[in-house]
């Protein structure tokens, strides 16, 4: 008896949780409804349709501030967009290196720094220096002996002592070393290292005297890069850094073969950069390449920059603008605040009547300032929501849910 009194007291308990949640339901369930009513014909929204017509209620649609404006048909300037980088020019450019292995003892100058021509940016110590300051003094001991033994050679020739072909030959010998110190003068010139006295006395002396190399600058500009550090040990040609004259830069960038037929040299091009913005950057089209890259199907384009005010740094990515003349064309635009994306997909609300909107999916093309052109899904004169968008979608999501 007692657990038929326990089993019925548990039923009148779970009888009433069900009353409980099923009414909760009926009135969740009405608050939704009272806020958005789908038409009749429209009754049914799913994740397949490509669009949506509902209806507010006239509490709803007072309390959301909403504003349209009207799509129109506008020339549209069409522009072909090409994405780059901030480079240097290189031919304004210099990498500073030794054909020496060595240790490097300072570098005077840090990235970033302003290089003067002619400054000096690397100090190194290579053993290589004394070899090649000896074998350029004993080249010219060598010369200097020949010479002398030529001139006296001729001297005997003319008393008849000595014959023409030992003249001959000492000025062959004569020659030879000539050109030994040439070549072992034009090796200290390009290894940056100063031309030795001679010394005849002691041709190794001033060699061994000082075995450091000091490179400088040939060009005035920025240190954009440090390849080593004071202390390193370094091999045959090694660059340390490199110096950029940074007043005019390079934005590299790539065009596609079906946007060549629009591009000529010279023209003027906007760049924007990421780092700025809200900045415009003029500059003309310098260069466009003449061999395509078969896996992307573009060729290399540059526009050249005017840096004086030091903005543009190498490495900033951003885009180039060129407005094309001959492919305007009347589009429908709209403004870009009035875009919105739901489930991946580009969209905008129009106003049927004040009461009544249809979510509408669209294809968009390209911008003209704030604009935006529409390829697909609008005609001319749709009113568009512009202001309160945010409202009507977090509306239609929370239907679209609730249906579901």
């Amino acid at each position: 008896m007692n657990n038929i009194k326990k089993i019925l007291i548990l039923s009148a308990i779970l009888c009433l949780i069900l009353i409980i949640y099923l009414t909760f339901q009926k009135n969740n369930k009405s608050s939704i409804s009272k806020n958005l009513n789908i038409l009749t014909n429209e009754s049914n929204i799913s994740e397949t349709s490509s669009d949506a017509v509902f209806q507010l209620s006239e509490d709803s649609r007072y309390k959301i501030p909403i504003q349209v404006t009207e799509a129109s048909n506008e020339e549209f300037n069409s522009a072909i967009e090409l994405t780059g980088e901030i480079t240097a020019d290189p031919d304004n450019t210099q990498t500073i290196g030794t054909r020496l292995k060595g240790k490097v003892l300072e570098i005077r100058k840090k990235e970033g720094d302003f290089v003067r021509k002619g400054d000096i940016i690397v100090v190194m110590d290579s053993p290589e220096v004394a070899r090649l300051k000896s074998k350029y003094l004993t080249s010219l001991a060598k010369l200097q002996a020949t010479q002398k033994n030529t001139e006296r050679i001729k001297e005997l020739v003319k008393i008849k002592l000595a014959a023409d072909q030992e003249a001959r030959n000492a000025e062959a010998e004569s020659l030879t070393w000539e050109m030994e110190v040439k070549a072992d003068k034009e090796n200290l010139i390009m290894n940056d290292i100063p031309i030795p006295k001679n010394n005849l006395d002691s041709p190794s002396a001033d060699s061994n005297q000082n075995t450091k190399i000091y490179l400088r600058s040939s060009i005035s500009g920025t240190l954009i890069m440090r390849h080593v550090s004071p202390g390193n040990i370094v091999a045959e040609n090694t660059i340390f850094v490199t110096v950029a004259n940074l007043n005019t830069v390079w934005f590299a960038a790539r065009a596609f073969e079906n946007d060549l037929k629009y591009l000529k040299l010279g023209e003027n091009v906007k760049v924007s950069i990421n780092a700025y913005p809200d900045q415009i950057f003029t500059g003309k089209l310098s260069f466009i390449g003449s061999s395509l890259e078969k896996d992307t199907r573009s060729v290399p384009a540059r526009i050249t920059l005017n840096n004086s005010n030091n903005l543009l740094k190498i490495g900033l990515f951003g885009k180039a603008l060129l407005n094309v003349d001959s492919i305007k064309q009347d589009k429908i635009l709209i403004p870009d605040t009035c875009l919105l994306t739901i489930n991946g997909k580009d969209g905008v609300f129009i106003q049927i009547n004040d009461l009544t909107y249809e979510w509408k999916e669209i294809k968009l093309g390209g911008k003209q300032g704030n604009l935006i052109s529409i390829e697909e899904g609008l005609k001319n004169g749709d009113k568009i929501v512009s202001s309160g968008a945010y409202s009507l979608k977090a509306i239609f999501l929370k239907h679209t849910f609730g249906e579901e």
